[in-house]
């Protein structure tokens, strides 16, 4: 019985397709909605942007092959994704004008919920998740096992704080509104 955690190495990557749905606009004045479909372990022999079925009112692209890379920094992040009930894939879209049609652009491909979020601050992306293929679950998992460390939490101890001196190094009171005056009046 062999009890060593499988071969991995600290730089793992690994090729995934992504699939995409186009559904119609709602209305007259909408645009055609984007949203992440599946995702596929491995290479295809696909050509970007190849139609690959219609499902309903939506129509499935194949929008091409990307590079999921996971990071040892990442692994709590990974254990989180894992611990949950459906494990994901987060593909990260944006919308560009300038493109010709469909105008979408994958921009990102990653199993970290934490740096998919990282997408969502600017406004421009739209971050969707995907159920997470079951040969990535294992190779996710046996990247965590691998290299994950668990790390002790280590309560800082606090210092003192004398009421008479102030908070901070050279304050003079704790009275912010005149420290606040005097700066005004040594700046002018």
């Amino acid at each position: 019985m062999n009890d060593q955690p499988p071969r991995v190495s600290r730089d793992e990557r690994m090729p995934v397709g992504v699939l995409l749905a186009a559904r119609a606009p709602r209305t007259a004045w909408g645009e055609e909605q984007w949203m992440p479909h599946d995702i596929v372990a491995g290479t295809t022999g696909l050509a970007p942007w190849t139609k690959v079925r219609t499902e309903g009112d939506a129509t499935i692209w194949y929008a091409g092959q990307f590079e999921l890379a996971l990071f040892v920094a990442e692994t709590v992040m990974y254990r989180m994704n894992l611990a949950e009930p459906v494990p994901s894939v987060y593909v990260v879209l944006r919308r560009d004008p300038a493109l010709p049609a469909p105008g979408i652009v994958v921009r990102h491909v990653t199993a970290s919920p934490g740096e998919a979020e990282a997408f969502t601050v600017d406004g421009v992306h739209s971050v969707e998740k995907v159920p997470m293929p079951a040969a990535l679950v294992q190779w996710l998992s046996d990247y965590v096992a691998a290299f994950h460390v668990e790390e002790t939490f280590k309560k800082r101890k606090r210092t003192r704080i004398d009421p008479r001196k102030g908070f901070g190094k050279g304050a003079e009171g704790n009275d912010y509104r005149a420290s606040f005056a005097q700066k005004e009046n040594d700046d002018g």
